[in-house]
């Protein structure tokens, strides 16, 4: 992909995030995986103007996959507090998983 097919790809992540649906959740992750390893595997020569339209493309779909973690993080404190309730030393129980997205190439 040449950097501009990489900016749309990262501006397609960022709407499918913003949907927030579980199926979109799901094609950004595919979408994202994507774009990450033609980043990586690329050797490209990239203008100025086209740096920083991809610099800005990364940091929205972090902001967004941050802002994600922290309501579900949340939601996952409400959840502990009503379903799971509290340890003896006065802490909200712990749920199971880890809350992480890999990406591999």
């Amino acid at each position: 992909m040449n950097p501009a097919e990489l900016a749309a790809e990262l501006d397609r992540v960022c709407r499918l995030l913003e949907l927030a649906t579980p199926p979109a959740m799901e094609e950004s992750t595919a979408v994202l995986q994507t774009v990450v390893c033609e980043l990586s595997a690329a050797n490209l020569s990239i203008q100025p103007a086209e740096a920083l339209k991809l610099r800005t493309g990364v940091r929205k779909a972090r902001l967004l996959l941050e802002s994600a973690a922290r309501f579900h993080r949340r939601w996952q404190e409400i959840v502990c507090g009503t379903g799971g309730g509290y340890t003896a030393e006065r802490s909200l129980e712990q749920l199971s998983g880890s809350g992480r997205i890999r990406l591999s190439c």
